[in-house]
């Protein structure tokens, strides 16, 4: 879940006190909530044909033992692990990211995602 809005000039992230994964811990404070797949785009999730191998997952979260399983997840998506990319509230600054790949994707009529280099 990305915290966005749309409007006759495209996607934007919204101005956000919590980011959703942040508001979904607060709402659960129980539940092991981790922020991660935000800019790997959906259809490229449902797809077979898609390889995802040039795409990173980031992944933050406050629980090492949940960011590990999201981790090993993301490598069965992307045949490589997620990367760890800090503390839960990080995830206020990966969400609204996604509006950009919404805008580079129309721009170009494709899906793009991130890749981290120098890992």
């Amino acid at each position: 879940v990305n915290p966005l809005g749309f409007d006759k000039r495209g996607p934007y992230g919204l101005d956000v006190e919590q980011s959703a994964a942040e508001s979904a811990a607060q709402i659960v404070p129980t539940a092991k909530v981790t922020g991660a797949f935000h800019h790997v785009a959906a259809a490229s999730l449902w797809s077979e044909e898609d390889n995802l191998s040039h795409e990173d997952v980031l992944v933050c979260g406050d629980d090492a033992d949940a960011v590990a399983t999201v981790v090993e997840l993301a490598a069965t998506v992307t045949g490589k692990p997620g990367v760890k990319a800090g503390a839960l509230r990080l995830a206020r600054q990966l969400e609204p990211l996604t509006a950009v790949l919404i805008s580079i994707n129309k721009a170009y009529k494709t899906r793009s995602g991130i890749a981290i280099s120098g890992l």
